[in-house]
């Protein structure tokens, strides 16, 4: 840039985390940073600066001009010396380094500024966010401080976020000690229920249940919690809820398996659902689906080739069909219901 900068330029930048943790915190065993007042999500800018200079990093490829100089688990001295040999000091120790200094700036005076203009002019990182050049030896240099036209303020979530300790465990202490259970499900029905008898977790899971810790069932899991399924006959589910799980039945121009987005319709008042518009799209992935016994459990419906139990709840047990983490914002209000009942 030839023109020095005149005037302040306020940028907003959005970007988007699902899923996950951008900046956690080591105080708070690296749970995602909250505001306690606003709950919102926060990203310090040393964390975004971080990112900025990794994305330069593998982008340029130490191109002339693109190096980091605050590099992770690299010593500073090590990039400091690059500037130190631009000026004709070849020595490694930092005692003779001192040294050599000191004689150096007897017959040039302008050393402290040539090494401050070889650091912007090389390093990225310092002429872009600015550094405080007292890394080169103490007492020694006086390089000032590189005021860098960037500067970065924290960043906050545009909506409160839920920051939960996840643990996927089969280990029933854990599981009787959470304050939450979750039940998810890929696969048949039949594998599931060996798989859950063989490790004893049918009998956790019953007495989880029993014991009226909130339990989420998706996908297969709501499946397993019913009485038996088409998909294996003679396999007894987990029984903790009545129903049945059948086949849908085919229907010239559907597919199954049912795979995509259906609208819900709402009844009985199901928490799950709290603040949510009817109506909502959320996302199946299913061959088989719910026929609950009872109508009064059952919270929410769709059609699909037939009329389907989308979601149940019955005291502190609650089920989807439906795959709420893959939902985008509806299921993110489902999964936020559940996880503050």
């Amino acid at each position: 840039m030839s023109e020095v900068i005149k005037n302040r330029y306020e940028f907003v930048v959005l970007f988007d985390v699902e899923n996950g943790n951008p900046n956690g915190d080591p105080d708070a065993g690296n749970m995602p940073r909250i505001d306690p007042e606003s709950g919102l999500g926060l990203v310090t800018d040393v964390c975004l600066k971080r990112k900025i200079r990794n994305y330069v990093e593998m982008v340029k490829e130490d191109s002339k001009g693109y190096e980091i100089y605050i590099k992770e688990d690299v010593p500073l001295n090590r990039s400091d010396r690059k500037a130190y040999e631009s000026i004709g000091i070849e020595e490694t120790d930092d005692k003779k380094i001192k040294e050599a200094v000191k004689k150096l700036k007897k017959t040039d005076p302008d050393v402290d500024i040539k090494l401050r203009d070889y650091m912007c002019d090389n390093f990225y990182d310092i002429r872009t966010f600015g550094a405080v050049m007292t890394t080169f030896v103490k007492a020694a240099l006086n390089c000032g401080q590189v005021r860098g036209p960037v500067q970065i303020g924290f960043a906050r979530s545009i909506d409160p976020i839920i920051s939960q300790e996840v643990t996927i465990t089969r280990d029933r202490e854990t599981i009787m000690n959470a304050d939450k259970v979750i039940l998810p499900g890929v696969g048949a029905f039949g594998d599931a229920m060996g798989k859950l008898r063989q490790y004893g977790l049918d009998e956790v899971i019953r007495d989880v249940t029993a014991k009226g810790t909130p339990f989420l069932g998706i996908c297969l899991g709501l499946q397993l919690l019913f009485e038996r399924s088409d998909e294996t006959p003679g396999v007894e589910g987990l029984g903790i809820l009545k129903g049945e799980i059948l086949r849908i039945p085919d229907q010239e121009g559907l597919k199954i398996p049912h795979m995509g987005w259906n609208s819900l319709k709402f009844q009985n008042n199901g928490r799950l659902f709290k603040d949510i518009p009817e109506d909502s799209y959320v996302y199946f992935v299913h061959s088989y689906y719910l026929k609950a016994e009872n109508e009064d459990i059952v919270t929410a419906t769709t059609e699909y080739s037939t009329h389907i139990h989308a979601s149940v709840e019955q005291g502190n047990v609650f089920a989807c069909q439906f795959h709420p983490e893959k939902s985008s914002d509806i299921g993110i209000q489902i999964l936020k219901n559940f996880v503050e009942l």
